[in-house]
C-alpha cells in the first residue's frame, strides 16, 4: 500500500433489497463492487482529476448473523494524475449523500438491466414482486448508507491490518460461542448474550457462504493488478518511497552468504535441486491504534 492516510467507506445495501440478493447473491454481490467502484472513480476525476487507490471487501453479516450486506473499502486520501499526488483533505474525501446518492444511482441501474434482461430472479417467483422492490428501492424516501471513516492519523499499515479483519475473518469466532446445547446456541452480540435454536443459528450462518469461486477482495485503480502496478509504483516514487522488492531479492547484509552455502541436496522425492533464502532477522513492528466503530 501507498504510504498515505487511507479512508474507510462502506457502501451498504438497503433492507428492501436484501431478499433480492439472497436468491441472486453473485449477481447483486458484483453489482455492489461495481457500482460502489465506479463512484470512487468518478467523483475522484471529478474532484481531483486523479486516479484513486483502494482495496474493497464483501462483508455480508451484522453480529447477530443476520444478512447484512456491505461493501468495505480502504480507499487512498488523494490520488495519482497528470500533475503528480494530489492530497484530499485531511478529514474529507467526498460529500456522504453525494457518494449515497451515485451509489444508489448506479446499483438500482444496474439491477434494473440484469432484471431485463432475465438475469435477475425474483425473491418469491413474482416479476411483479421484483419489479415493486426495484421501484421501491429507487424512491428518494429508501436511503442507501454509505459511511465514511477518515484516517485519523492511521497509516498505511493500519489501514491494512484493520481491513484484514473483514478479509479472513468468518461470520462468527469461535470466542463468541459461549455455550451450546441439544436445542439451543448462545452466542455474545456486542456484550449481550443472544440464545438461538439451533435450526436458526445454522440458517443464519449458511446466510453468509458466498458463491462458488467468488472473489470478495477487490483491488481498483492504482492498487489494481497488472498494468496498474507501473502507476502504483509512480505514486511510490512521487511519495518518496520505492517499491519494495520480494524478500529473495532484498540484500540483506547481516545474512549474506555465497551460493556455495546456500546450496542444499536435492528433493528426497522428486531429486531437482533446493535452496535456502535467507530472511530478514527483523521484521518492522506495527503499533495498533484504537479505532473508531463504524458500521457493523
Amino acid at each position: 500500500m501507498l504510504p498515505v492516510p487511507h479512508f474507510q467507506v462502506v457502501f451498504t445495501l438497503p433492507s428492501e433489497l436484501r431478499a433480492v440478493a439472497l436468491r441472486n447473491d453473485a449477481l447483486v454481490y458484483d453489482a455492489m463492487f461495481d457500482a460502489s467502484a465506479n463512484v470512487l472513480h468518478e467523483l475522484a476525476r471529478e474532484r481531483f482529476d486523479a486516479v484513486l487507490g483502494f482495496t474493497s471487501v464483501l462483508h455480508t453479516w451484522a453480529s447477530d448473523l443476520r444478512h447484512h450486506p456491505h461493501v468495505h473499502a480502504i480507499v487512498t486520501a488523494g490520488g495519482l494524475g497528470a500533475a503528480g499526488w494530489t492530497a484530499s483533505r485531511p478529514e474529507f474525501l467526498f460529500p456522504h449523500r453525494l457518494l449515497s446518492a451515485r451509489f444508489k444511482q448506479r446499483l438500482v441501474a444496474r439491477l434494473r438491466d440484469a432484471f431485463a434482461a432475465g438475469e435477475l430472479q425474483p425473491p418469491d417467483d413474482d416479476p411483479a414482486t421484483l419489479r415493486r422492490r426495484l421501484r421501491d428501492a429507487a424512491r428518494r424516501r429508501v436511503r442507501f448508507v454509505v459511511h465514511v471513516e477518515p484516517p485519523a492519523g492511521r497509516g498505511a499499515a493500519l489501514a491494512a491490518r484493520y481491513l484484514a479483519r473483514y478479509a479472513r475473518g468468518v461470520a462468527l469466532a469461535d470466542a463468541r460461542i459461549l455455550a451450546v446445547s441439544d436445542t439451543d446456541v448462545q452466542i455474545r452480540v456486542r456484550g449481550k448474550v443472544v440464545t438461538l435454536p439451533g435450526v436458526e443459528f445454522v440458517r443464519r450462518f449458511l446466510l453468509h457462504v458466498l458463491p462458488p469461486d467468488f472473489r470478495k477482495i477487490r483491488h481498483y485503480g492504482l492498487y489494481a493488478p497488472g498494468p496498474a502496478a507501473r502507476r502504483r509504483d509512480a505514486a511510490a516514487v512521487l511519495l518518496g518511497t520505492a517499491p519494495v522488492a520480494p524478500v529473495d531479492e532484498q540484500p540483506n547484509h547481516a545474512h549474506a552468504t555465497s551460493p556455495a552455502t546456500l546450496a542444499e541436496p536435492p528433493c528426497p522425492c522428486c531429486g531437482r535441486p533446493t535452496r535456502r533464502h535467507a530472511l530478514p532477522a527483523t521484521r518492522p513492528s506495527i503499533r495498533w491504534a484504537p479505532l473508531p466503530r463504524g458500521p457493523p
